[in-house]
């Protein structure tokens, strides 16, 4: 009688460490990096009355770090809060002024900001696979650096803006404690606030959809 209660008792206090090896239900902490190919949205402002501006960027590039932590089974998945510190950057394609394409265009956007996640991940009849979606709310910096044209400097200013970002994308299990992950996500800072060479105050819509691969550990 004794042996098959002593059974009983290791299985129930081994279940939790084995769900909590689950990395795509992880229960704990787990830290991860990222990167990411960023094709941002035009932007559009106005140098000095009468000068509006439209500027088309390259596609950029981006990299983050996160720390999170994993809340284990959660209906029909799991759930995760996550902080991701971020970085993009994408070069100037063209400015047009007026509608006319200006020769030499230059200039660079930078976001740098901490995100506050959000993710649900869906499960599935494959065990090492798992759908999932996301949304952050996060706080950074946008800085427009040296937008402009042989001679002229149209914009040079950076601000701190509120931002979000929505996700969707697929996890698989490397191990019982790694994860691939990989998604799209649109991330936005609405109204960004600067003020261009000629004066001008501007509320830009910084927009942007990226493809994010990276890994996950948990500990």
């Amino acid at each position: 009688m004794l042996k098959p209660i002593l059974a009983m008792t290791t299985a129930a206090a081994l279940m939790p460490a084995v769900a909590s090896a689950d990395p795509l239900f992880y229960n704990g902490f787990y830290a991860g990096v990222q990167g990411q190919l960023t094709y941002k949205n035009s932007q559009d402002f106005t140098f000095a009355p009468g000068a509006d501006i439209k500027t088309d960027l390259d596609t950029g590039y981006g990299a983050g770090l996160v720390l999170g932590y994993g809340f284990g089974d959660f209906g029909a998945g799991g759930a995760r809060g996550e902080l991701e510190l971020a970085y993009t950057k994408a070069d100037v394609e063209s400015h047009a002024l007026n509608g006319a394409k200006q020769d030499g265009s230059r200039g660079t956007v930078t976001t740098t900001a901490a995100f506050l996640n959000g993710y649900y991940d869906f499960r599935i009849a494959n065990p090492r696979v798992s759908p999932y979606l996301g949304a952050g709310i996060g706080y950074g910096e946008v800085k427009f650096d040296d937008y402009g044209i042989p001679g002229v400097q149209a914009l040079n200013d950076s601000t701190r803006t509120w931002g979000y970002q929505l996700m969707g994308g697929v996890s698989y299990a490397l191990n019982d404690r790694s994860a691939l992950y990989g998604d799209i996500r649109f991330k936005s800072f609405p109204g960004t606030s600067v003020t261009s060479e000629g004066g001008v105050n501007n509320d830009i819509d910084v927009n942007s959809t990226s493809l994010n691969i990276g890994v996950r550990f948990g500990f």
